[in-house]
């Protein structure tokens, strides 16, 4: 089951995944989007870290999912921006998430899990060069192009 049972948790359930759309995403946009070594970049470096680190102090110390021991929505809905996050910072911005510190150390485990469970393995290795095709799809956006409206904040 994806989603809890019980109407606070389903809420909270909720909250999270509402959180990545809001505090995570745009501002990996916006750091894949800036010219290097700005202070747009460095400002959405920043706000991208501090909205992983708030992620990463209430996953469940149970983990190493978000909500403990399974898979939840809120790790199916993030794992595919963690995995752009992962290959396309490091590609086009020569970034990679830090690691210590307590905050980082639960982020990689949690990456560590979600990106080796199976059925989401299946998927991804279901089609041919996948990441290969992420790493083109991007340049655009590396660039300062793409879409404008995935920077935006709701």
């Amino acid at each position: 089951m994806l989603f809890p049972t019980t109407p606070d948790a389903e809420a909270d359930a909720k909250f999270w995944i509402d959180y990545q759309g809001t505090n995570i995403i745009p501002y990996f946009y916006r750091f894949l989007k800036a010219e290097p070594t700005s202070e747009a970049a460095d400002l959405a470096k920043l706000q991208l870290e501090h909205g992983l680190e708030t992620f990463s102090n209430s996953m469940s110390a149970k983990g190493p999912y978000f909500s403990g021991s399974k898979v939840s929505a809120i790790d199916i809905a993030f794992e595919p921006f963690a995995l752009r996050i992962e290959l396309l910072l490091k590609r086009y911005k020569q970034y990679s998430l830090p690691r210590l510190g307590l905050s980082w150390q639960r982020y990689h485990q949690w990456w560590d899990a979600i990106s080796s469970f199976g059925p989401l393995i299946e998927k991804t290795e279901g089609v041919s060069d996948y990441k290969e095709q992420l790493i083109n799809f991007y340049l655009p956006y590396s660039k300062g192009g793409g879409q404008k409206d995935v920077t935006q904040i709701s």
